[in-house]
């Protein structure tokens, strides 16, 4: 998912610096996204991509995500600190769905990327057309 997502911002972001072409100053690069955990990541998408819709499921999915990558275990912990092999199993639930949702997600950043990767891979050859 955060590779998905810093590929989309990366792209988008080389295509702006492209149509900028130097008109105006463009410092923001790919890069600056490269060590942002999902959390972070989400918010340079909504700004590069026009679709609410999956931005919010996205803000949806980073919530449960990050109940799984930090509190999941523990809540198969006792109170008596003895591993719960019933709420264990509830866990393995939700990790299924959240792996479903989680294919679901990358493919539609995916297929928001296809939008303009074309634009991003013919720019500069319609440039020099244009020269």
């Amino acid at each position: 998912m955060e590779f998905e997502l810093k590929s989309y911002i990366a792209e988008a972001l080389e295509l702006a610096r492209k149509c900028a072409d130097g008109r105006v100053p463009f410092k923001l690069h790919g890069r600056d996204y490269a060590k942002e955990p999902l959390g972070r990541l989400i918010p340079g998408f909504k700004k590069l991509s026009d679709c609410p819709a999956l931005v919010k499921q996205l803000e949806s999915f980073c919530a449960e995500r990050n109940f799984i990558a930090h509190q999941a275990l523990a809540s198969c912990i006792d109170p008596d600190g003895d591993f719960d092999f019933g709420t264990s199993r509830k866990e393995v639930a939700r990790l299924a769905k959240i792996e479903k949702e989680a294919k679901s997600l990358v493919e539609a950043i995916h297929a928001e990327a296809l939008k303009f990767r074309a634009q991003l891979d013919f720019y500069d050859m319609d440039r020099a057309q244009a020269s």
